[in-house]
């Protein structure tokens, strides 16, 4: 969120230079998801804070959102992410993604559901 109200001008130009790549499943985020602490489920805890989500379809524009807004400033949606997000498990659960290991490797040790 802080991205937005600090650097508004900015945005508007990335999101302006990424239009053309944008896929359909880009949407506001906010409400009660930000009432629930960071820590009690396996969303990526920047989530609780962020307003939308971007989704583009080619790895020139995907790279441009990263380099204005790192993965450990934001996360990303996982039901949507992008295939080739090179820092996937951070992008996708920042801190909680340890805890979530622990979690599968007791309740699935031989990797069933993969």
């Amino acid at each position: 969120l802080s991205v937005v109200i600090d650097k508004p001008e900015e945005v508007k130009e990335l999101l302006f230079d990424v239009a053309g790549s944008l896929g359909i499943v880009n949407y506001f985020l906010g409400g009660k998801i930000n009432d629930v602490s960071t820590n009690e489920t396996s969303v990526h805890p920047a989530l609780r804070k962020s307003v939308w989500s971007i989704f583009t379809l080619d790895g020139a524009h995907n790279q441009m959102v990263r380099d204005f807004v790192s993965n450990d400033v934001t996360g990303v949606c996982y039901n949507h992410h992008n295939g080739h997000e090179p820092d996937w498990r951070n992008a996708c659960w920042g801190e909680n993604y340890e805890k979530l290991m622990e979690v599968k490797r007791k309740y699935d040790p031989k990797n069933t559901f993969s």
